[in-house]
């Protein structure tokens, strides 16, 4: 991530934070931009307790515990505030817990980032209509899935060949968040944005469980203060950023339009249901979407 971008935020905040509660005894040393590595290096890292911390979409765990994908299913979530309530309330714990067993890492926050929407080379004839059209995903079984039931073809293709695969016709456009889309300049290329709002994109700020276990307990409350304040600090600046760059796209000459929210859920409905069943997930759907 760059020095600018939202999670680099919420990782400078903890990182300024636990400085300040510790009078200098515990610091985070912060290297942006992949100098360590991608998300999955990182976090195979804090597995084998060479990584001490890393900060990761939730759709990296999944590949290492498939039932947190319960995160990016389409239609779950109303808005952030029910979000923000939904892990205030340590309904996720159960699992944040299992994931910390399973994996050796121990999660410390997850928090939304912004809606995930698609932008096309060209417009749509009807606004709700993407059959035929292809586009582009990461790779998360998840959200390759969600394009499938809402009538397009998923192409999942490294980030970094997104801007010349629509440029060269490969694909009719992409998914993603605003942030994102801003930063490989996705308007050059593509004008014409759909609000499907079919996933939340979340971040989870982690820590090698060995790691942390090597902490005093002082030390394990220092870092939660930290956490706390950074969290609350990034549901402020998250929803400023996501407004900037929305902004910065229509500067740009993109148009942004409406699609039948209520059609696209229905579309997605059986994947949800199939989904929630395979993983017993029944309970936390059912306090995650009320």
């Amino acid at each position: 991530m760059t020095t600018d971008n939202v999670n680099h935020i919420l990782v400078s905040d903890f990182s300024n934070k636990l400085t300040e509660i510790s009078n200098g005894d515990l610091t985070v040393d912060i290297y942006p931009n992949g100098i360590l590595g991608g998300q999955v290096e990182l976090f195979e890292g804090m597995k084998l307790g060479t990584v001490d911390m890393s900060i990761s979409d939730t759709s990296i765990i999944g590949s290492y515990y498939p039932p947190i994908g319960i995160l990016d299913l389409p239609y779950v979530f109303k808005d952030r505030d029910t979000i923000k309530k939904l892990f205030s309330s340590h309904v996720m714990d159960p699992m944040i817990n299992e994931i910390k067993d399973k994996s050796g890492v121990r999660i410390l926050s997850i928090q939304p980032v912004a809606y995930r929407n698609v932008i096309l080379k060209n417009p749509l004839k009807n606004n709700s209509d993407f059959a035929g059209l292809k586009i582009r995903t990461p790779n998360s079984p998840t959200l390759i899935e969600t394009i499938k039931y809402i009538g397009a073809t998923p192409n999942p293709i490294p980030s970094g060949e997104a801007y010349t695969a629509i440029q060269t016709g490969v694909v009719d456009g992409m998914e993603g968040n605003p942030e994102f889309l801003s930063s490989i300049k996705i308007n050059e290329v593509a004008k014409n944005w759909y609000e499907t709002q079919h996933a939340m994109t979340f971040t989870a700020l982690n820590i090698s469980e060995s790691k942390y276990q090597s902490l005093t307990a002082q030390e394990k409350e220092w870092i939660n203060q930290a956490v706390n304040y950074a969290v609350e600090n990034f549901y402020i600046k998250s929803h400023d950023t996501d407004k900037k760059w929305r902004d910065y796209l229509l500067h740009k000459g993109v148009t942004f339009n409406k699609v039948d929210l209520s059609l696209l859920e229905q579309k997605t409905k059986v994947m949800v249901n199939s989904f929630v069943e395979k993983y017993h997930l029944q309970q936390l759907y059912k306090e995650i979407s009320q």
